[in-house]
C-alpha cells in the first residue's frame, strides 16, 4: 500500500558553489556518508559537484515530503531530516534510500527512488510503500 510520494527539482546551477563549502557548513543538511562520498569522488569535477548536490537535496526534499507526516510525529525538522537520508547504490547499482534514525520503525517501509539530471535540473521522484 502506497503510504507517500515526494518529488522535488531543483536547479543544478543553485549548487555550483557547494564544492567550495566546508564540511561543518555541508553537515547542516548532509550525513557524514555522504560528505566522504563526495570528497573522494567529486570534488575535483566541479560539473559532477553540483550535479551530486542538486540530486542529493532533491532526494531529501523528496523523501521529507513522502513520509512528512511520520518525522513530524518526532519532531523533526527538514534540516534535521536532511542529515539522517542518504542515497546508496544496490549491488546493482541502483539507487536506494536509507534513513539513519533509529526512532523510526522503518522494517514494513519500502522506500524507492528515481533521479536524473538533464537540462540543467535535478528531479527525484520518492514513493513510500508498506509492505504488509
Amino acid at each position: 500500500m502506497i503510504h507517500g510520494i515526494g518529488t522535488d527539482i531543483v536547479k543544478i546551477s543553485r549548487f555550483s558553489e557547494w564544492h567550495k563549502f566546508s564540511d561543518v557548513r555541508l553537515k547542516k543538511i548532509f550525513h557524514d556518508r555522504e560528505i566522504k562520498h563526495f570528497r573522494l569522488l567529486f570534488s575535483k569535477n566541479e560539473k559532477r559537484a553540483c550535479e551530486f548536490f542538486a540530486s542529493r537535496f532533491a532526494v531529501k526534499e523528496a523523501v521529507f515530503k513522502s513520509v512528512s507526516d511520520l518525522f513530524q510525529i518526532h519532531g523533526l525538522s527538514f534540516l534535521h531530516v536532511g542529515r539522517l537520508i542518504t542515497v546508496e547504490k544496490n549491488e546493482l547499482n541502483v539507487p536506494k534510500i536509507c534513513i539513519h534514525y533509529s526512532g523510526l520503525d522503518l522494517r514494513d517501509v519500502k522506500i524507492s527512488v528515481s533521479l536524473t539530471h538533464d537540462g540543467g535540473h535535478a528531479i527525484a521522484f520518492v514513493v513510500v510503500e508498506t509492505v504488509k
